[in-house]
This record gives C-alpha cells, sequence and structure tokens, in this order.
C-alpha cells in the first residue's frame, strides 16, 4: 500500500508538470509585441541610420548618400556573416556557456569583421555608430527573448536589419541606372514578389533554424509514460491499406501484437484493393493473431486515406478513448503506446506526433540521400512547431484524443494532406499538442526517383490547399467560433503560405530570362558593384552554412550524407515548384499513394520519368549558352547567367538523382543473389564438411 502510494505521489507530480508545461507554452513563447519590437526596431535602426549617413553626406560632400548606403550595405553583410561564425562556435565548439561570455565572443567576432569593413571604405566614426547601436539593440533583445541565446539573436537580428538596408539599396541602384524602359520595368516587376516571400521566409527561419538558436526549451518532447497502470487508457490502432504486399501488412501486424501494452486492439481497414490475394492472407493473419486483431474490406470508399479511416470510426471499441494511426509499411517498437499514453492524463491534449524515421537504406546510395534529406525536418521544424504548440500531425505514428478528433469533425477528404489539415482542426477546437522527438517506429523509403517526387508532389499540394480552405479562418474573417493562439493561427498560416510561395520560382525564373533577353536586346551593359555581389554571395552561402550546422548540432550525419542529401533536395525542386503552382491555379491533387513493391529498374525508364526537368534543364542551358556568346560582357548579365545556371543545376539533379536510384537498385540485387548464393555454397558443404570429419575421426 506504501509503494501505491508513493507511486501515485509520483504520477501527480509528473501530471501537473506536464500540464504547467503545455500551459506555459502559452506564455513564455516570445510574445506578440516583442515579436513586433525587434522587426519594427530594426527598421527604425536603418532609418536612422540612414538619416545619419544622409546628414553626412551633406555636410561631406566627398561622401554621396548612395557611398553611405554602399556603407552600410557591407556592414549589414559583414554582420550577417558574422553572426554565422558566432552561431557555429555557439553550437559545435562553446555548446554550453554563460550569457556574459556568450555576449563577449559575440563583440569580439563582430569587432573583426568591422576591421574588414574598414578596408573597404575607413570611416571608422560611422562603424563606431553602427556597431554600438547594433549591439545595443542586441542586449534589448536580449532581455525580450530570454529564450534564445546572443548568437540566435545576433543572427534573427542581423537578417532583419539586412533586408531592408538591402532593399533601400538596390532601389537607389536601380533609379540610378541609365537603361530602357523595358528593361526598368522588368527590374520592377520583381519587387513585389521578393516583398511579398519576405514575412513567410523570415517566419520560416525562425521554424527552421530554432534548434541552433535557443537556449532554452519550454515544452516536453520527452516520452512521458504513466506510472499508475491499473487504468490504461483504451487505445484503437489503425492501419489502412491499398494494394499493399500481404507480407509487408502482416509483419506490421506482428510488431503491433507485441506492443508492451494491454489495452489495444488494431483495426485494419482495406480500402477498395481489386486484388483479393492481396488481402485475404491479411484477413486471415488477423484472425490467427487473436481478438485484439480485426479485419475489414470494403469497396467504393471516396476520399483516399481519410475516408477509409471515416469509415472504421464508427466500428471502435466503444471503451477507445485514443486513436493512432499505423502505415502498412511501418515496425512499431514495442514502448510505443506505454512510452506516450501520459501525455493524454492532461484533457487538453489533442494528439501526440512522434518522428518519421526508416528503415532498410543503410548499403544503398539513393536510399541513403533520401533518407538524411527526410531526418532534419523531423529535428527542427517539428520541434519548433510544438514549442509554439503549432504542430502537425504527419500521417503515421501519431496518438489522437479520440473527442477531439471527433469534435474537429474527422478526417478531411478532400485534402491530400488529410493529416496536417486535421492538427489545424483538433486546435482549432481548443485542444493543445506535443510533438515527442523519439523515433517508435521505421517505414520504407520510395525505391526509386519517381516514387519519391510522388510523395513529395502530395507533401507540397496539401499545404496549399490547407491555406485555401482555412485562409478566412486563419486572418480572422470567418464566422466560425475558432480558438486559435496568435502563434498557432500565424504558424498554420505560414505553413500553408509557404508553400504557396514556392510557386513563384517559376515567374522568377521567367522574369530572369525575360531581363537578359532585354539586355542582350537594348545591348545594355550594366555594371554589378562588389556590394551587390557582396550580398547575394552572402545570402546564397546563408543557408547551406545554416543547413550544415543544423545537422551537425542535431542528427550529426558525415559530410558526405550532408552533400548527399542537398543534392536530392535540389532533384526535388522542380516537382515542388510544379506542384506548389498548379495547386495553386486549380485547388485540387491526385491521391498518388506510395507503392510498397519492389520497382523494375531500368535506366531508359528513369530518364523517361524525368523528361520535364531534363527539357527544362536543356532548353535553359541552350538559352545561357546563346545569350553569353550574343553578349559575353560582364555585370548584370554575368550575374544572371549565373543564377540560371544554379536554376538549371536544378533541372539535372533529377535524371541524375534517377539515375542513382536505378544503380543503387541494381547493386543491392546483385549482393543479394551473392548473399543466396553464398548461402547455397554453405548448405551444400555442411553435409560433406561432416562426413569428411567423421572419417576422419
Amino acid at each position: 500500500m506504501f509503494e501505491f502510494r508513493m507511486s501515485r505521489k509520483k504520477y501527480v507530480n509528473r501530471t501537473r508538470t506536464a500540464k504547467h508545461a503545455v500551459a506555459a507554452s502559452a506564455v513564455n513563447i516570445p510574445k506578440r509585441r516583442a515579436s513586433i519590437f525587434i522587426i519594427f526596431s530594426s527598421l527604425i535602426l536603418s532609418i536612422y541610420l540612414t538619416s545619419v549617413l544622409y546628414h553626412i553626406s551633406q555636410n561631406n560632400p566627398s561622401y554621396s548618400l548612395r557611398q553611405q548606403l554602399s556603407f552600410l550595405l557591407v556592414s549589414c553583410n559583414m554582420l550577417l556573416a558574422t553572426s554565422i561564425v558566432n552561431l557555429y562556435i555557439k553550437n559545435l565548439v562553446l555548446k554550453t556557456s554563460k550569457p556574459l561570455g556568450d555576449f563577449l565572443i559575440l563583440a569580439a567576432i563582430t569587432l573583426c569583421g568591422g576591421v574588414l569593413v574598414l578596408l573597404y571604405s575607413f570611416q571608422p566614426l560611422l562603424l563606431s555608430l553602427i556597431l554600438i547601436t547594433y549591439l545595443g539593440l542586441l542586449i534589448v533583445s536580449k532581455r525580450l527573448f530570454k529564450n534564445y541565446s546572443f548568437a540566435g539573436l545576433n543572427f534573427y537580428q542581423a537578417t532583419v536589419l539586412m533586408l531592408p538596408v538591402g532593399l533601400t539599396w538596390g532601389v537607389v541602384f536601380l533609379m540610378s541606372l541609365n537603361i530602357s524602359l523595358m528593361t526598368r520595368l522588368i527590374l520592377l516587376c520583381t519587387t513585389p514578389l521578393l516583398f511579398i516571400n519576405l514575412p513567410s521566409d523570415f517566419l520560416q527561419m525562425f521554424e527552421l533554424f530554432d534548434i541552433v538558436t535557443r537556449d532554452k526549451w519550454l515544452r516536453p518532447r520527452k516520452s512521458y509514460p504513466r506510472r499508475i497502470y491499473y487504468n490504461e487508457p483504451f487505445v484503437s490502432l489503425h492501419v489502412p491499406t491499398y494494394s499493399e504486399p500481404p507480407e509487408l501488412v502482416i509483419e506490421t501486424l506482428d510488431k503491433l501484437a507485441k506492443l508492451n501494452y494491454t489495452n489495444y486492439e488494431v483495426i485494419v481497414i482495406d480500402n477498395n484493393t481489386k486484388d483479393s490475394s492481396l488481402y485475404l492472407p491479411v484477413k486471415e493473419h488477423c484472425r490467427k493473431l487473436g481478438g485484439k486483431f480485426r479485419f475489414y474490406h470494403a469497396d467504393g470508399i471516396s476520399g483516399a486515406k481519410g475516408g477509409a479511416l471515416n469509415y472504421i470510426m464508427p466500428i471502435v471499441h466503444p471503451k477507445t478513448t485514443i486513436i493512432g494511426v499505423i502505415d502498412a509499411d511501418y515496425q512499431v517498437e514495442p514502448e510505443f503506446l506505454k512510452a506516450l499514453v501520459g501525455y493524454f492524463d492532461n484533457s487538453k491534449i489533442g494528439f501526440v506526433q512522434t518522428p518519421h524515421d526508416y528503415r532498410e537504406w543503410k548499403g544503398s546510395l539513393f536510399l541513403t540521400m533520401c533518407y538524411w534529406e527526410y531526418k532534419i525536418f523531423f529535428h527542427s521544424a517539428m520541434i519548433s512547431l510544438s514549442e509554439r504548440d503549432a504542430g502537425i500531425t504527419v500521417g503515421t505514428m501519431c496518438l489522437i484524443r479520440k473527442e477531439a478528433l471527433e469534435r474537429a469533425g474527422g478526417w478531411s477528404e478532400w485534402c491530400v494532406t488529410e493529416d496536417s489539415e486535421l492538427a489545424i482542426r483538433i486546435h482549432d477546437v481548443g485542444y493543445s499538442s506535443v510533438y515527442v522527438d523519439e523515433t517508435f517506429g521505421r517505414g520504407l523509403i520510395p525505391d526509386t526517383f519517381e516514387g519519391y517526387k510522388k510523395q513529395r508532389y502530395r507533401w507540397t499540394a496539401g499545404p496549399v490547399q490547407e491555406f485555401r480552405y482555412h485562409f478566412k479562418n486563419f486572418i480572422g474573417t470567418s464566422n466560425k467560433d475558432s480558438k486559435f493562439t496568435f502563434t498557432q493561427r500565424i504558424y498554420h498560416l505560414n505553413h500553408g503560405l509557404n508553400n504557396v510561395l514556392l510557386g513563384l520560382d517559376i515567374p522568377l525564373q521567367i522574369i530572369g530570362i525575360l531581363l537578359l533577353s532585354s539586355l542582350i536586346i537594348h545591348k545594355e551593359i550594366i555594371k554589378v558593384p562588389f556590394e551587390m555581389w557582396l550580398a547575394a554571395t552572402v545570402m546564397l552561402l546563408t543557408t547551406p552554412l545554416l543547413t550544415l550546422l543544423m545537422y551537425k548540432s542535431t542528427v550529426k550525419p558525415k559530410i558526405k550524407h550532408i552533400i548527399g542529401q542537398l543534392f536530392a533536395s535540389k532533384a526535388l525542386n522542380h516537382v515542388i515548384t510544379y506542384s506548389a503552382l498548379k495547386t495553386n491555379i486549380t485547388g485540387s491533387a491526385a491521391w498518388n499513394r506510395t507503392s510498397k513493391f519492389k520497382s523494375k529498374h531500368t535506366y531508359s525508364y528513369a530518364l523517361y520519368s524525368t523528361k520535364e526537368e531534363i527539357m527544362l534543364g536543356l532548353g535553359l542551358a541552350a538559352f545561357m549558352i546563346t545569350a553569353y556568346a550574343l553578349f559575353p560582357y560582364d555585370g548584370l548579365t554575368l550575374m544572371l547567367i549565373i543564377g540560371l545556371c544554379y536554376s538549371c543545376f536544378n533541372y539535372f539533379a533529377a535524371p541524375v538523382m534517377a539515375m542513382i536510384g536505378v544503380w543503387s537498385a541494381k547493386q543491392s540485387d546483385q549482393f543479394a543473389k551473392e548473399g543466396d548464393y553464398l548461402e547455397q555454397i554453405s548448405n551444400l558443404s555442411s553435409p560433406i564438411l561432416t562426413l569428411s570429419t567423421e572419417k576422419l575421426i
């Protein structure tokens, strides 16, 4: 009895801790006024420094306003570059240190960067003004954002400062050019596209890089098992299938049968499979596994996976309080339920999500590249979203409160990402959520680049559909009684908006082609100043350098794996852009499932599956070669050609990735055949060896 009371006391304390952690998230996450403060402070700083520069230029005619703006732009590039260096030192060298030490190191690195700025233009008084104002604002920001490191705030502040200064310098530079009306109009067309992207890109920056800019995390993200097991909540686990290899589904069910949990059931819902030889073995296996397992086959279900999951909701066990979703290829760890159900003791928790993870990728170059490309999202953005109580469900390895699912209206049958769309509605009816950064199950990666592309097309199109459907609710103009918090509203909106804006890559590319054509037609040579080259270089290198930092400070792969995932992400660029643009125009997208059957791998079909990327890449390459042959000059022409080369690389990465997929599959097949051959030889030689041994005896 004494032991029971002690366990009860620990259980109550842990439950209170979880409740307080969830409730505190809404208070301790940076508030709206703090976010607005740092943005407007940076803008005010930009305006203030611009006015100072104007005053200096008036009193010292040797320094024009443009020269002073150029000095400010170079200084901002220095601040951004040194902030990245500081992030590397903070996350990979120091890892943990006191705020004062962080600030002193930051100031020292910034001053070293200031010396380089003086080599560009020796204006020590102006540089001192910039640095003192900048560092002072950084100290104020730290008072408001106590959970962020000085290194992280330094990066965000430098980025925010860089944007208005860069745009101001660009406008001044553009207005000073002596160019044709057509060229000027094309250049002006880029301005609204850049402005549209800025707010979303800024939020996306917080979402991605929080993992390397924060010192403290307030919300839980580790497993939370219950300490009292006499009253386990009943969990109904749902496994939707459609034309799946039966042996694959059987392996999944065998793993579910070994869960270290008592009160649960497993319902397999086979959705519209025409070939009965695929689902009948699964049905028979469910019968063998006993009463916890039920199998249903249904024809004519609409709404794909969402429709199938809705179909079985009326037939779940009456004691069910938690719904779990497991994809047909996921093999679950025995502690999956026990490690997570404790969170549902808090009545405000609507769902608990765990990461996607994968198996059978080692030894395959293609699958390894895909694996590391998948990996970082679940160890960066998902953690950041959960910290703001704006996490999403990702289709499998999730537990959902049955009451929350029903209040939200069930699974959507119109959206190709019914999982993340459900998270929006669960938050909208007032529930919270938790993301647990621990692997409890592993699935399979698509074994061809075509399958990889189809999956990413769906993952891009879904958030665009969500944005279109929920937009009025996000901005507060619908008649619905929404219970979103401010951060949930903003981050769910940006989850869709960011995918919508990915479609702008195609219009920007067309504008680049038109601008280059106009320069050639009018024979205009526009010299690109050093400041513009510097800004373009720093901005171009910022994302890959921060991506490298995120990988090295979280999942810690080898450098070759980071390069491989970067190449894989570039190969997906066209399908992501095309999916975003098409879905934004039409509003619909086909639900292309990921096949689990082993594919036939041929080089010719691999190239055929990337015919769009090949044609666009060849067309763009031909245009660039022709343009440089007709107008072989440096300046803006060369900068545009370099930019189009970057796009060309993205196109050609797709067929190369497809070929790597075929080569990797053939290598794996060859190794498998050699393994089977050696096993046969071993089996044949065993009796011979036995007989020989007996004769010797």
